[in-house]
């Protein structure tokens, strides 16, 4: 299962860094409670409040597109219908000037826009805003 760490956590002899996104065997949870956020049954679990809601979405939810899109949509407003076209709009300006200034084609820029803006789930759907 992957989590993100809220707080410094020891295990065995290291210390893995408040911050760092791992993967940890479901059966050690019930010790991080309250140490790490994590996405259980569809339900995103978070303690405390944390800098970037849809960048800790997005990571946990990085191999499911679908459940990334679900979770965006569900915890972040930007990502509903009535407001993502603000995001395309933020998102085409990063892709030109990425495009411009770092040399990167249009398709490369876009992608790496997306990344940036956590919106790799949408995609597929940019036409339709």
């Amino acid at each position: 299962m992957k989590v993100f760490t809220l707080e410094a956590i020891e295990v065995a002899e290291e210390q893995i860094p408040q911050g760092s996104f791992i993967d940890i065997p479901v059966d050690i949870l019930p010790d991080l409670v309250g140490k790490v956020a994590y996405i259980m049954n569809g339900k995103l679990r978070v303690p405390r409040h944390i800098k970037s809601l849809e960048t800790l979405i997005a990571e946990l939810t990085s191999e499911d597109l679908e459940l990334q899109k679900q979770m965006l949509l569900q915890y972040c407003q930007p990502f509903a219908p009535n407001h993502i076209h603000n995001k395309w709009n933020e998102w085409e300006k990063m892709a030109s000037a990425m495009q411009s200034n770092e040399g990167l084609s249009r398709e490369e820029a876009e992608l790496e826009a997306a990344k940036k803006m956590n919106l790799i789930a949408f995609l597929e759907d940019r036409h339709m805003c």
